[in-house]
């Protein structure tokens, strides 16, 4: 039914957030490994990676509203 549905689209929701938590993470560490002073974080890939994946979250996470 509905209900089922949507819990495992929850489900399958929270895995993709999993997946992205963790891209954020191995590139803020290849951000620290490539790119040790703080000033190269402009023009670091690594870290616009990861900032681009925060973004992502975030429309991911941003509430669907409708009118019934």
């Amino acid at each position: 039914d509905l209900n089922d549905a949507l819990e495992q689209k929850c489900k399958e929701i929270e895995a993709i957030m999993n997946i992205i938590d963790i891209r954020i993470k191995e590139n803020r560490e290849l951000a620290i490994i490539h790119y040790p002073q703080p000033e190269d974080k402009y023009i670091n890939e690594y870290e616009s990676r990861a900032e681009e994946l925060e973004q992502l979250k975030k429309l991911i996470r941003k509430p669907v509203v409708k009118n019934i």
